[in-house]
């Protein structure tokens, strides 16, 4: 959870496959064949990702998801009269693609009430966190399993929205149990703000 945030124009972003179909923008053909190629990606992701979202991910792609027709669904939803809390989940990547101010914009005059980026961690987020205050939609950080009560105490002097704690290692997916591990991460957090809690990992 903590990698660091690569900026605009610090250096070149390396984006995921699944990401660069996603923001609309390939790289140039290889010779391998398809099917070998999308089971290659496949096994890239599915070291966090697990199987329910990794077949999200691929209809989605099969069906030509990209930014903007998320978030004019996003104003759909919104126009249909549903109005409980929506929030995106991004890699920084696609953000980054799109445009940052753009994506924080767009995304709250869709509707949304909040934006997840994974990568995001408070000491490489500056410039992402001032878009986000800008465009009036809160950048929701990660609590890991095993962050420290001096890693929660950074995030929560920026935190915004809601927290989201990690509930488990390993890949995302549902479980059926709660560690305990986790639940002594929640009475940590809930000790120490009254900003409101999320549990769970994809």
């Amino acid at each position: 959870l903590d990698h660091p945030v690569i900026e605009d124009g610090q250096r070149p972003v390396q984006r995921p496959a699944q990401v660069q179909q996603a923001v609309g923008k390939q790289d140039e053909p290889d010779r391998r064949n398809q099917e070998q190629q999308a089971e290659e990606e496949t096994t890239a992701v599915e070291h966090l990702t697990g199987p329910p979202c990794s077949w999200a991910c691929d209809r989605a792609l099969k069906n030509s998801m990209n930014p903007e027709k998320c978030i004019l669904a996003i104003r759909k939803i919104r126009e249909s009269g549903v109005k409980i809390p929506i929030v995106v989940t991004s890699y920084y990547n696609i953000a980054y693609q799109y445009g940052l101010e753009r994506f924080f914009t767009d995304i709250n005059e869709a509707g949304a009430n909040g934006v997840i980026i994974p990568e995001a961690v408070p000491e490489e987020s500056g410039r992402i966190l001032a878009i986000s205050k800008r465009a009036g939609v809160p950048l929701i950080f990660l609590i890991g399993p095993y962050s420290s009560e001096e890693r929660i105490e950074k995030i929560l002097k920026c935190a915004s929205g809601f927290l989201y704690i990690v509930s488990a290692t390993g890949v995302t997916g549902a479980r059926e149990n709660i560690e305990d591990l986790t639940i002594k991460q929640i009475e940590k957090v809930k000790r120490s703000t009254k900003i409101p809690v999320m549990v769970g990992f994809g």
